[in-house]
């Protein structure tokens, strides 16, 4: 984008509704000023562009939704003013930053910035609050605390680890005895990256769980030097690399790992000091060979069908490319015929990996897992006659029912080795730490885990579920802020009641989101905190409940009228948000039952659509902004109507000139919200910019007030209005020709809006004011060239241009003609006039003799 722009200096972007990234091409632009700041939606991603901005001088990048750490800035020897709170920031105060010369201001408050509180120089005015930093003073972190940010680099810094303590041990994810951490729980919280070997420096460290992540390279030598390491479970990642040699007493637990410890590569060919080449001796080859089928039997009897197949090939791959082996009948080895024997012998007995095994080793975890034992469970027994446990005819688990048992703990993460569940419902227990992993169950149907107390949600922890109908994680207030699972869930098409209500979800809504559920016909996602507009796909799904309420903060925003397009609605839960303007034609929702629109800002007129709803039953409609006289609901109705700024206190009309004010208004878009100030009560002659004379409106006067929308042709029904001004505000469209009708008015001030097309002929005694609209004009044929004829944008005041300067034109002539007579007088008085007349006559008696 900004390639285009060689000599751009400046990019001011506040207050809209920008999203997504910032380019990539800002950074190797000349931007000096660069002010992306407050989108109602919010830009994210990280902000590294900014390090190679060099002309920096001011960057306002706050209330988005930027993650990732702070950059280095060091490059940026300009800038004086930074502003990036309120946004998701992670990490470190980089020292780059404390270190700018030219910096005067910077804001970083409201992110999850941690470490150290950040010392600037006393010329800077700086701003850190609401982040996450080790302690609430000037100074460094508890030992510890260091180490686990040195940890937490290594993996990105991912926001799911962070706390708001002082020290380390007041984390939940790490357990620790006379305040030295002894156990790190790290088991699915989506972390990437690489294992540090700053884990070392934790001495007393008995138990080290990062399973079920997506970890990369190896795991670090220093590991082995820990003292008192009873448990390293790195279980499914995607670690590789040697396998240190750890003390026998160390439980080490390394499967989903499938490079990791074989180190085929590097043995067969791959370089280094125990690489096998080509020339090896027979007994060489046939030994590797050997430890090629016992590495095979071991991923046959340790890992699923898909890991087994590709160590398979990448083994016959190695062997091939380091010429262990050859395919060639010319060259027919025995070392060929002994590898393609293994090959074969295991594809034909890769049916021996029982997927029994992996359930009877989950159902057995899950046992230990749950507090207290389930009534029947046993070891004794075998899982399928458990209680709550369903099992097909070849006894896989089907279903796991246990709802409203009183359990606690902790369920295993690799619930996905169930690979026949269709029905998993835990609800109202006290179930805690990450929600299980489900992805690629293709057969689960329903899943109701609500009521419970899952801290986190592992990442991609929903993708592939391609039958699930219900899902349910209702009312688990302790989990970690996340955002709609919109991409995970995408493949859900036949996902057809979605419960996320209380679940600590932040940020905007997909504008896309409900294009990924045709079949959703309720969704509730209430009690959270999301914000933003209502995305307009809403408009063309199924649903049917939909429960959007009490978002924490200021809520949604934006208007309703998405709603007046869904014709399969029967209930709509909206209150407690920041939804504005008014309510929409409601005609449209025909089995709409249950409307809930309070505590919001909406204002304007009740539509009469809204009166006539055959199934509506209950609609509350209190401390809104709503105006007109009170609406009569059917007698089967409950409705609940106060507070509100209707015209009477009791059911009955407004007066005339009120209603004439609230239609006016209609033709005003903005700003809406301060409509009920301007017209208040029954009473059109109390209100701000009214002027009244003889309970009749004379005067109606709103200045510079940021107006937009259109003039209402309906002032032309103040038959009595001498005043119009509108002067100063943001008003489109034309001026109405029935404001020409209106028989006392004397002044017409419109200038300074956004005006467009033909001035109509207003009376010779209006005075009409319309410069500053670029866009309005006098039709010339029309007009005939008469009084009130204008040309071009800046129409004047009070007849055509020649009325106005007519007072002009006669001043001048005025002291034209004095100035004549004077001259007159001076030469006149002159000694050499006499003389000068008398030459003059000669010269014109001459002339006459001559012809």
């Amino acid at each position: 984008m900004f390639n285009w722009f060689l000599t751009l200096n400046t990019v001011v972007l506040s207050n809209n509704n920008i999203v997504g990234s910032l380019p990539p091409s800002l950074g190797k632009s000349g931007v000096s000023y660069l002010r992306p700041d407050n989108q109602r939606n919010g830009l994210t991603g990280p902000i590294d562009v900014l390090s190679s901005m060099s002309n920096l001088p001011q960057v306002w990048l706050h209330s988005n939704f930027f993650t990732g750490t702070i950059p280095n800035m060091s490059n940026c020897t300009h800038l004086f003013d930074l502003q990036l709170q309120s946004n998701f920031l992670i990490g470190l105060v980089p020292p780059s930053l404390l270190a700018l010369s030219s910096l005067k201001n910077i804001f970083l408050g409201n992110n999850l910035l941690s470490g150290p509180i950040p010392v600037f120089h006393k010329r800077v005015k700086a701003n850190w609050e609401g982040n996450n930093f080790c302690r609430r003073d000037v100074g460094p972190c508890d030992p510890q605390v260091t180490i686990l940010l040195e940890i937490l680099d290594a993996f990105g810094y991912p926001g799911v680890l962070f706390g708001k303590e002082k020290h380390a041990c007041s984390e939940g994810l790490f357990r620790c005895q006379r305040g030295k951490i002894v156990s790190i729980d790290l088991r699915n919280k989506q972390l990437m990256g690489t294992i540090s070997p700053a884990f070392s420096k934790l001495t007393s460290l008995m138990n080290l769980t990062p399973a079920n992540n997506n970890l990369t390279g190896s795991i670090p030598v220093t590991l082995t030097t820990l003292p008192q390491l009873q448990l390293l479970d790195v279980y499914n990642n995607s670690l590789s690399g040697r396998l240190p040699k750890f003390p026998s007493k160390v439980k080490l637990i390394t499967r989903g790992n499938v490079f990791l410890g074989l180190n085929i590569s590097q043995r067969l060919g791959g370089g280094g000091q125990n690489a096998t080449t080509s020339h090896l001796g027979g007994q060489s080859k046939k030994a590797t060979l050997r430890a090629v089928w016992i590495a095979c039997i071991y991923i046959q009897l340790n890992y699923n069908v898909m890991e087994y197949y590709s160590f398979l090939y990448t083994a016959y791959s190695t062997l091939l490319s380091a010429k262990l082996i050859t395919v060639s009948m010319n060259t027919l080895t025995y070392e060929s015929v002994l590898y393609f024997s293994i090959l074969l012998f295991m594809i034909a007995t890769v049916d021996s990996i029982n997927p029994e095994n992996y359930e009877a080793n989950y159902m057995s975890d899950l046992l230990k897992a749950l507090n207290p034992t389930p009534m029947g469970w046993s070891n004794k027994t075998h899982y399928c006659e458990w209680e709550g446990i369903s099992c097909d005819s070849s006894r896989s688990v089907t279903s796991i029912k246990l709802p409203s048992s009183s359990l606690t703990g902790k369920l295993p993460t690799d619930i996905f080795s169930l690979n026949n569940l269709t029905h998993i419902d835990l609800h109202n227990n006290s179930l805690n730490g990450d929600l299980p992993d489900i992805r690629n169950l293709l057969l689960l149907q329903t899943v109701s885990l609500g009521h419970n107390n899952f801290t986190s949600v592992p990442y991609y922890c929903f993708q592939n579920l391609q039958n699930l109908r219900t899902f349910n994680l209702s009312n688990n207030l302790k989990l970690y802020p996340w955002v709609f699972p919109l991409s995970n869930l995408a493949s859900s098409t036949t996902l057809d009641s979605l419960d996320l209500e209380a679940t600590n979800i932040i940020g905007p809504l997909d504008p896309d989101t409900f294009h990924s559920f045709p079949n959703l016909h309720t969704f509730i996602i209430s009690h959270n905190k999301l914000e933003g507009s209502l995305p307009q796909s809403l408009g063309k799904s199924a649903i049917r409940y939909l429960r959007l309420n009490d978002q924490g903060g200021y809520g949604f925003t934006g208007t309703i009228d998405v709603i007046s397009r869904m014709s399969n609605l029967s209930q709509a839960w909206l209150h407690n948000n920041s939804f504005t303007d008014r309510i929409p034609n409601m005609s449209n929702c025909t089995n709409l039952s249950d409307l809930q629109l309070q505590s919001n800002v909406l204002t304007g007129l009740i539509p009469p659509s809204l009166l006539t709803l055959p199934s509506l039953r209950i609609i509350s409609l209190g401390a809104n902004m709503l105006q007109g006289p009170i609406p009569v609901f059917h007698k089967r109705v409950k409705a609940t109507l106060r507070p509100n700024y209707f015209c009477r206190s009791d059911v009955g009309p407004c007066d005339p000139q009120i209603m004439i004010l609230l239609e006016i208004f209609e033709g005003f878009r903005s700003p809406n919200i301060l409509m009920p100030q301007i017209i208040s009560g029954n009473n059109a002659c109390s209100t701000v910019p009214i002027e009244c004379q003889r309970e009749k409106i004379v005067s109606f006067e709103i200045l510079d007030f940021n107006l937009t929308g259109t003039i209402s042709p309906t002032f032309s029904n103040l038959t009595s209005l001498v005043n119009l001004t509108l002067a100063g505000n943001s008003l489109n469209g034309s001026i109405p020709p029935s404001l020409t009708t209106l028989p006392q008015l004397q002044l017409l001030d419109l200038s300074n809006n956004n005006l467009s097309g033909v001035i109509p002929k207003f009376s010779s005694k209006v005075k009409l004011n319309t410069i500053g609209n670029a866009l309005l004009h006098q039709n010339m044929s029309r007009q005939g060239g008469g009084e009130n004829a204008t040309t071009g944008g800046d129409v004047q005041t009070r007849g055509s241009s020649k009325a106005n300067l007519r007072p002009f034109w006669i001043a001048g002539a005025s002291l034209i003609s004095v100035g004549f007579v004077i001259l007159i007088v001076i030469i006149c008085n002159h000694k050499r006039y006499p003389i000068l007349v008398q030459w003059l006559i000669s010269e014109k008696n001459d002339k006459f003799i001559q012809r």
